[in-house]
């Protein structure tokens, strides 16, 4: 909700010229060498980024579910001691936070532009170009011409790209986890106040929001995306159109709030923040911007994580025999449990595994446990319950989607041979279950289906689930362990794993690791897996023929 606590040019100069590329220079052509350097360490500043940006996300809800519970109890003058303690928390969490995306994405790049003005041109190469003075826009005598065609060009887009989306991220947590802070006086003046590391943090960040400075800036790199994006539309076919980290930052601009809204905000607006029009206009906005707001944001940085992939996955390419054999081995109800570390999504979730998903069977099977006949009223229910468009669930079984997950388009049927875009794959079996508690887990699974990602993580929503909650809401009759996270209760593929072992209700039947077949001792490897005792788990693999 907070920032730390900076000097006036620190915070004009910080925040937001991590959307401003390259100073003015006296050469025509774009200095190579000091351009490489900002690449250098590219991915590992993308790294860095995604990871703020999630966090950034989650105290954003966490701030907005806080001032919405103080709201329902009263507004009371004082908080007590369990409140202060949270606020203190939160505090410290989005300092960091938000001093990690000012200094690690925009401090870098603050150098790369100052006073020149941005243009595209696909005509020439990238290079810095005269132009005619306009002091009242800042511009001295230069532009830089940006080429989306060529590899600098691109590479500027991209850094354009990541720092406008760091910049509207923090004008979004302004509006949506500050600003209601800022409005309440008795709460402002407690959080301004009685914080002894960081006094006057509210007062510091709304000085950012109200700057004319940072308005300009930020709305001239927004004027330029525009251009792009309308040039993007007209030559889709371009490499930086393809560009997976291209579309992520594009895809976080446009799921901004601000990124709309700051084009209707005028400079009458910014200069009359005090008065009451504006103080509505972006009362206005604090109210559009709710929980649905904050997960439809959550939800656009999911979808994008998952387009960054470096390679396939190793099971993708298991031969057709040997895909047929996994296929013939799994039954109802078996529990799939997968690892992708080739994906930027897997490094934000914790320990070994990524994904769940729930094996619901072929034709023959789900006839024999009387749960075929159900399927078209379960699949009448989702359309009604959640807007279902997907073909009856009938003619997807018979079509070989017998694999129910929730992924980031919401809980769907899938075939294996999607699934196993992977390089680690465990199957869990309910060693207990009878054939009628498996048919109700059955009918469980496929209540699932249509329901909507749950982007904010919550186990104790109902309407929208991750995928480690489908095991959590099938399996009903098992306690499992749920981690508190920001405030709300989340549920990893990891605390479903932790239900297999010789006293626990699931066994692994079926187990790879880095695209090869674990040939025994699948108990013992699979808690070794968990452990990252990788080295050990390597003697007993079996490459796949």
């Amino acid at each position: 909700m907070w920032a730390k606590r900076l000097t006036r040019g620190s915070q004009i100069t910080l925040i937001f010229v991590l959307t401003i590329l390259l100073g003015a220079c006296s050469t025509a052509q774009v200095d190579k060498q000091a351009h490489q350097a900002y690449y250098d360490d590219y991915e590992q500043v993308l790294y860095r980024f995604n990871r703020e940006i999630d966090t950034s996300l989650l105290l954003r809800k966490q701030a907005i579910e806080f001032f919405r519970q103080e709201q329902l109890e009263g507004d009371a003058q004082y908080f007590s001691a369990k409140d202060i303690s949270q606020i203190q928390r939160t505090v410290e969490a989005y300092i960091q936070n938000r001093q990690m995306l000012i200094e690690d994405v925009a401090y870098r790049y603050r150098n790369l532009i100052n006073g020149v003005e941005l243009q595209l041109s696909a005509d020439q190469p990238t290079a810095i170009i005269s132009i005619e003075p306009n002091e009242a826009n800042g511009f001295r005598n230069n532009a830089l011409a940006i080429n989306p065609h060529d590899e600098t060009g691109r590479r500027y887009i991209k850094v354009i790209r990541m720092g406008l989306a760091a910049a509207l991220t923090l004008y979004d947590n302004f509006v949506i986890a500050i600003m209601p802070y800022e409005r309440n006086g008795p709460w402002r003046r407690k959080i301004n106040y009685d914080n002894l590391d960081n006094q006057m943090i509210i007062e510091n960040i709304s000085a950012n929001f109200r700057d004319l400075d940072n308005y300009r800036d930020t709305l001239r790199v927004v004027e330029f995306n525009d251009r792009l994006r309308q040039w993007e539309q007209r030559n889709p076919s371009a490499a930086i159109v393809q560009d997976s980290d291209n579309q992520y930052f594009d895809l976080l601009i446009e799921g901004s709030y601000t990124n709309t809204r700051i084009k209707q905000i005028t400079l009458w607006d910014q200069l009359a923040y005090r008065t009451q029009r504006f103080r509505r206009m972006v009362r206005d906005i604090v109210f559009d911007l709710s929980h649905s707001s904050m997960n439809f944001a959550s939800k656009v940085f999911g979808n994008t994580l998952g387009l960054i992939a470096s390679r396939e996955g190793y099971l993708k390419n298991l031969p057709a025999q040997h895909k047929a054999k996994i296929n013939n081995a799994l039954k109802p109800g078996d529990i799939l449990l997968e690892k992708t570390p080739f994906r930027y999504t897997d490094r934000f979730i914790p320990g070994h595994w990524g994904h769940v998903a729930i094996w619901v069977g072929t034709k023959q099977q789900l006839q024999k446990l009387g749960v075929w006949d159900q399927l078209p009223e379960l699949y009448t229910e989702a359309q009604r319950r959640y807007g279902y468009e997907g073909p009856s669930f009938q003619s997807q079984i018979e079509a070989g989607h017998s694999i129910v997950e929730a992924l980031r388009s919401g809980v769907q049927m899938s075939t294996l041979e999607h699934f196993l875009n992977i390089d680690d794959l465990a199957v869990l079996r309910d060693k207990r279950a009878s054939k009628r508690a498996l048919k109700r887990y059955l009918v469980k699974t496929f209540k699932q289906i249509g329901k909507e990602y749950d982007f904010n993580f919550d186990v104790e929503t109902d309407t929208k689930i991750v995928c480690s909650e489908l095991a959590f809401i099938v399996y009903e009759d098992y306690e499992w362990t749920v981690e508190e996270t920001f405030g709300r209760y989340t549920i990893s593929p990891d605390h479903i794993a932790e239900k297999t072992g010789e006293r626990e209700p699931f066994e692994p039947v079926m187990l790879y690791h880095d695209g090869k077949l674990v040939r025994n001792n699948l108990l013992g490897n699979f808690q070794r897996l968990m452990k990252g005792e990788y080295r050990a788990v390597q003697m007993d693999l079996e490459a796949v023929r």
